[in-house]
């Protein structure tokens, strides 16, 4: 959830919100189609964008692909699990 969400909501003390605090969560839900779906296409494509990526790094850092590979997609994963999270 939004870090601005979360301010004014924790601000809130038996009042109704202001037009302007009602803007910033307006936004934040009409918004929402687009993270899902931009967090479902990440999740979706996770293997191919690492594999993608992991070939693109090979002809720079052939050795360290080649050694680490196993820690590379994991690391990768992860990365990519948590960003998708974060929309």
């Amino acid at each position: 959830m939004s870090t601005t969400l979360f301010k004014q909501i924790s601000t809130i003390d038996d009042r109704y919100l202001a037009e302007s605090e009602l803007s910033s969560i307006q936004s934040f839900a009409s918004n929402y189609g687009t993270r899902i779906n931009a967090y479902r296409y990440l999740q979706a494509q996770n293997e191919t964008l690492i594999l993608k990526t992991l070939r693109n790094l090979t002809p720079l850092h052939r050795k360290a692909i080649q050694q680490h590979s196993d820690v590379c997609k994991r690391d990768m994963s992860y990365v990519l699990r948590y960003l998708a999270l974060s929309i």
